[in-house]
């Protein structure tokens, strides 16, 4: 895993964390598929042309 793939995974756990926090009403359960899908969303960006 590349730097920009553990980033992307970071920033999802992040988001997660908040939502444990109990600040508004959040299904975090649905939020885990997003720790797996974040970096292959990155990896799969060069792939894109823009």
């Amino acid at each position: 895993m590349d730097e920009p793939m553990i980033l992307a995974m970071t920033s999802a756990g992040g988001v997660l964390l908040l939502g444990l926090l109990d600040l508004k009403e959040m299904r975090v359960a649905n939020m885990l598929p997003a720790l797996a899908f974040a970096p292959m969303l990155v990896a799969a960006g060069p792939l894109w042309p823009l």
